[in-house]
């Protein structure tokens, strides 16, 4: 009988560190998991940010006289009169 009982406590103490472990060992996973998930949030909130600053400037910049006339330069392809152009034949 004595020895049963001795049998049972040592199985019910191996049983409880090996679940005991096995918690252990998950919960570090899950940890890892979440530490990286929070390390690509964090990068998306950095983009995200110079994103938001990249626009501010240009709406700042958009009634400026600099930003219309390169505007219409570049995308419009206007000139001031008088202005010389050059074409470039290599193109």
């Amino acid at each position: 009988m004595k020895s049963i009982k001795k049998f049972l406590i040592r199985a019910g103490i191996l049983i409880f560190a090996i679940y005991f472990i096995y918690a252990l060992i998950t919960q570090q996973q899950l940890i890892n998991t979440y530490a990286k998930e929070k390390e690509e949030y964090s990068n998306q909130i950095t983009q995200a940010k110079e994103k938001n600053e990249e626009l501010t400037e240009k709406k700042e910049n958009l009634n400026s006289t600099n930003y219309i006339e390169n505007t219409a330069r570049d995308e419009l392809d206007m000139v001031y009169p008088n202005d010389r152009i050059y074409i470039d034949s290599s193109k």
